[in-house]
């Protein structure tokens, strides 16, 4: 959050928004990325995500910008079934980097760090 975000939370002015996301900020959400995706190029940090969601004007923070982006509605995303590649790699990127997830993710395109932790679970049952 920005310190004023913090400020205005903080006097209960506003409150981030909880909860299920609406079509309509999905919508809003991917107009607004894609606009200060050009203004900002190479700049995902939080900073960015909190001018996205300070644009955005719906009371939603920019941690929750960022994790609905990468998490859902990143077109690079791969959805379904894992293929046997990607499971011998995740099992071997496991063996160097533990439960770093996130270092793992990086190193499967179009997997989340969600998606691979579910699905080393999976393969330990």
């Amino acid at each position: 959050k920005t310190p004023y975000e913090c400020h205005d939370v903080y006097l209960g002015l506003k409150k981030p928004k909880k909860g299920k996301w609406s079509t309509a900020e999905d919508a809003l959400l991917l107009q607004t990325f894609t606009k200060l995706s050009q203004e900002f190029p190479n700049d995902l940090s939080l900073t960015f995500w909190n001018k996205v969601a300070t644009q955005m004007m719906v009371l939603r923070t920019g941690s929750q910008c960022m994790a609905r982006y990468q998490e859902t509605l990143d077109p690079t995303l791969k959805r379904g079934k894992w293929s046997e590649d990607e499971v011998e790699l995740l099992l071997k990127l496991y063996q160097t980097h533990g439960k770093a997830w996130v270092k793992i993710s990086e190193q499967i395109p179009g997997r989340t760090q969600r998606q691979c932790r579910a699905r080393w679970i999976m393969t330990q049952k």
